[in-house]
């Protein structure tokens, strides 16, 4: 099973660190827009139209494309309370749960980000001040999850492994 997980991490890895420098490239762009927009509002008293939605749109992408290269980085907030003091394989069971779990949870939402893609370009859903198709950007977030879900199942393998392993 070890080979499998290897292959896996093989692939995604390269694919979620380009997501993960998107991610933090749209983050960039996004600070310096906003700063622009509020100087452009205080000063001139001439915001950017559509600023709102802009951000909002940017921060989907920075959020969903860095959610599995902080899952593979294990970035996330663990409390050690009471997972110390279970043993190796009491932790890997733990951890095959909540993975399983997240892994679970990870593929509805995606499974409902790939529905509400149809959905809403069949409707031809856009933004409300500058008109711009939604779609698009629910795509993105759909694929920033889908990376999600491979590294929460690959996590999920380990676990597995790390539990049925003879000490």
């Amino acid at each position: 099973m070890q080979s499998i997980i290897d292959f896996l991490y093989k692939g995604i890895k390269p694919v979620s660190g380009v997501a993960n420098w998107i991610g933090m490239a749209m983050m960039t762009v996004m600070m310096v827009f906003v700063a622009l927009d509020v100087t452009l509002r205080k000063l001139f008293d001439s915001p950017i139209l559509g600023s709102i939605e802009i951000t909002q749109f940017m921060l989907a992408i920075c959020v969903s494309f860095g959610l599995a290269q902080c899952t593979i980085d294990k970035g996330h907030v663990v409390i050690d309370l009471f997972i110390g003091r279970l043993t190796a394989r009491g932790r890997a069971l733990l951890g095959a749960i909540t993975g399983l779990l997240a892994f679970g949870a990870c593929v509805l939402v995606t499974w409902q980000l790939v529905n509400y893609i149809f959905i809403i370009k069949e409707a031809n859903n856009v933004s409300s001040v500058l008109k711009i198709p939604m779609w698009p950007f629910v795509a993105l977030v759909t694929f920033g999850f889908v990376l999600f879900c491979i590294v929460l199942f690959v996590q999920f393998l380990e676990y597995i492994l790390e539990g049925s392993e003879k000490k």
